[in-house]
């Protein structure tokens, strides 16, 4: 086993990808915070991680979208571990439902300011250089789908939000590395597309942490989804519009009908 020791931070470390996160530090000696709004969720995940987590977890019950419960999680593990060299800011939320959703200021909110109040929570905390932090966001910044506006609109804000900050704490020589994902299996995403598209929450955690480690400014994963989607950018509007219509308007039809 590689052992490096160093202080991991977790937001949305309760299940699916934070949770694997969390899973591939402490396989390497690391010590993990979990933060999630559940209690009982972070209790179980603790649970799930077995041996691996003995003596070496902390958990932080917190709504990504308050501020102060945030900055205090990340200053309290940050005291007791002397610093921290890693943060995932990969708590998130999406609309539920097939058909055309309104907007989710929730889901708006806790994509965007989650991963602000990790960052500015842990830049309070004075990281030294060669700590990185990776944001995770989505293929779905790219183009917009009719039934998760919310989701899409806050990913690609995101995705400027860490472009915007890897200029500003470059000085500092602290990295930034923004992770494009598509559908995992997890309770996040939805259960009803192709296996093909599908990643593990596993593979896609081994290779977050990866890029992470390298100081890889992006990644983008799994290649057949990120080929499909950088197509799709190269559609003319009107010929994008209809094929997304088409798609949304068959899947919101009531069975039956």
């Amino acid at each position: 086993m590689l052992v490096t020791g160093k202080a991991v931070f977790v937001t949305g470390g309760s299940r699916g990808l934070g949770l694997e996160i969390a899973r591939a530090h402490l396989r390497r000696g690391d010590r993990v915070a979990l933060l999630a709004r559940q209690r009982e969720g972070l209790e179980a995940a603790a649970r799930s991680l077995g041996s691996d987590a003995e003596g070496r977890i902390a958990l932080y019950v917190a709504d990504v979208r308050d501020e102060s419960a945030v900055r205090d999680a990340i200053g309290a593990f940050a005291r007791e571990t002397g610093t921290i060299e890693r943060v995932y800011a990969n708590a998130g939320a999406v609309e539920s439902g097939i058909a055309t959703a309104a907007f989710d200021r929730r889901v708006f909110e806790t994509n965007v300011y989650g991963v602000i109040n990790a960052v500015e929570g842990w830049l309070a905390t004075s990281p030294r250089a060669g700590s990185n932090i990776g944001i995770i966001a989505s293929f779905s910044a790219f183009r917009g789908l009719p039934h998760i506006p919310a989701y899409g609109a806050s990913k690609a804000a995101v995705v400027l939000y860490a472009e915007s900050l890897r200029g500003r704490l470059r000085p500092s020589g602290l990295g930034v590395t923004t992770a494009f994902l598509g559908y995992l299996d997890s309770k996040l995403a939805s259960s009803n597309k192709p296996s093909i598209f599908v990643t593990p929450c596993a593979t896609a955690a081994r290779v977050v942490v990866e890029a992470v480690d390298r100081g890889a400014t992006s990644v983008a994963y799994p290649p057949l989804v990120r080929a499909a989607v950088f197509a799709t950018r190269c559609l003319p509007d009107a010929v994008y519009d209809r094929l997304v219509s088409l798609r949304y308007k068959k899947q919101a039809k009531p069975k039956g009908s």
